[in-house]
């Protein structure tokens, strides 16, 4: 993760991508994050140590929404139910039976490279099942409603910085970011900057590498 390049409205390099990610978890959740950069920076170390990872990540992250509202769009929640549908019924049967096929083979389980893959890989499945449950769980469906022309969730918003294309931008609760296909949370520093501003206005947003500054070029 080194070097440097636009995406959307951010720069980003691995730290500030982690940045980024960080905003939303908590300080434990903040090390793990920082941690899995250079484990992925490493491949000999990403397993079994990436399950680990993720299942603290994912730990932290139920608290922070089990105590928050997640303010999801329609298509959003579908897309979540759709997948925590998924997992249930055919992930979770296809590792169990590769667990299953691991077990037969016997021998000494500590050298079972299968049996450790797939042990790893039913970590990842039942942490994000968990991630699922706790978000749907906490879900509001974005309303419809307030003025057209002002930035609100659900938006989509094209910005114009000085000596680049424009770009528009979908705005999201924090379960359906995703920067790289244009949609930005409203907690993010970016979304932040953005609620409550109409066309024309001007917006600086403040990214660990500088200032970047934004005129709102329409509002839909």
């Amino acid at each position: 993760m080194t070097g440097r390049a636009r995406i959307g409205p951010v720069r980003f390099t691995g730290k500030i991508e982690c940045d980024i990610i960080c905003s939303e978890i908590s300080e434990l959740a903040k090390c793990a994050v920082r941690l899995f950069v250079f484990i992925n920076m490493n491949e000999e170390l990403r397993s079994p140590v990436e399950a680990v990872f993720f299942q603290l990540w994912i730990l932290d992250k139920g608290r922070y929404m089990a105590e928050n509202v997640v303010p999801i769009t329609s298509e959003g929640y579908q897309k979540l139910e759709n997948e925590l549908n998924y997992l249930r019924t055919v992930r979770r049967d296809e590792v169990a039976e590769r667990l299953r096929l691991a077990l037969e083979e016997g021998g000494d389980l500590t050298e079972n490279a299968e049996y450790d893959d797939a042990k790893n890989e039913q970590a990842f499945i039942e942490g994000r099942i968990l991630q699922l449950e706790t978000q749907l769980s906490r879900a509001q469906i974005i309303a419809d409603e307030g003025p057209k022309d002002v930035v609100r969730l659900n938006s989509m918003v094209t910005v114009k910085e000085e000596g680049f294309e424009p770009e528009t931008f979908h705005i999201v609760g924090p379960v359906e970011a995703d920067p790289r296909k244009g949609k930005i949370s409203d907690e993010s520093p970016l979304g932040q900057a953005l609620l409550g501003k109409k066309d024309g206005d001007k917006v600086t947003v403040e990214a660990p590498d500088g200032k970047f500054e934004y005129t709102i070029l329409s509002v839909q």
